[in-house]
């Protein structure tokens, strides 16, 4: 399937990326939120749920928010923001394929039907595995 692309200036591209930079790493957001269940469930688990994917690919209107093709292909659940809590502390085994494991068995939070759910998408973004890979070297040039 053929990616279809909207152009967008290099300048906005740059602060698209600069926008989904975490201004906390998850490091220290755990230290400032307590490294609690609710925590680990919204930055450690939460990508692994499907409804969450489906849910912001609608949100996202299907498109990649850094390259603004179409959403198919190696995707990523990407957190903007890791100063979050999960509503709950619960977790539910899912079958979660990545790229390099089929039916990979994890735990996730049971994201589905919560009310909290679009609180939570507002602090992630679904991107293309590459996409994902120019927000983080973002991020090592603004260390630098």
């Amino acid at each position: 399937m053929e990616r279809t692309k909207i152009s967008q200036p290099a300048s906005n591209a740059l602060s698209v990326l600069q926008r989904l930079l975490p201004k906390v790493g998850p490091e220290e957001a755990g230290k400032l939120l307590g490294d609690t269940e609710h925590w680990r469930n919204f930055a450690r688990r939460i990508q692994r749920n499907p409804a969450v994917i489906d849910a912001l690919r609608v949100k996202q209107q299907h498109r990649c928010p850094v390259c603004q093709c179409g959403l198919d292909g190696g995707l990523t659940v990407h957190h903007v923001s890791y100063i979050n809590r999960c509503r709950t502390e619960t977790t539910i085994e899912l079958v979660h394929t990545t790229q390099n494991r089929a039916n990979r068995r994890v735990m996730a939070p049971p994201c589905e039907g919560c009310p909290e759910i679009n609180r939570c998408l507002g602090f992630l973004a679904l991107v293309h595995n590459a996409c994902h890979v120019k927000i983080h070297a973002q991020e090592q040039r603004g260390e630098s």
